[in-house]
């Protein structure tokens, strides 16, 4: 698990606790924390199987945020796709990204 330790509010503590609830389960986490600068271009890159990640987003519709949590990096071709374009997960369901965009925003007239 890769963990920032200089971005988030008690970014490290948060990813401790989440190794340790892990192991409780019977998953064995090993917890790399570093700073941001060296973080993101590996989660980036997808070099990782689980990490820390927080955002915001950029409205208050629901879209945007399912649309981060739901939807998988486009495909080669789908590469000028605006379909969560930063996505990084490898995780893929087409079930679910189907019944996500129905509920993109509509422009306003």
């Amino acid at each position: 698990m890769n963990c920032p330790n200089d971005r988030y509010v008690n970014d490290a503590d948060i990813c401790q606790a989440v190794a340790a609830n892990l192991a409780r389960i019977g998953v064995k986490v090993n917890l790399q924390t570093e700073t941001k600068v060296t973080y993101f271009p590996k989660i980036l890159r997808r070099d990782t199987s689980l990490y820390l990640l927080g955002w915001t987003p950029s409205t208050y519709d629901a879209h945007n945020a399912l649309a981060a949590l739901i939807a998988t990096r486009p495909t080669k071709a789908r590469a000028s796709s605006t379909w969560a374009p930063t996505a990084t997960r490898r995780w893929t369901n087409s079930r679910s990204r189907s019944r996500a965009k129905p509920i993109r925003p509509n422009a306003m007239p």
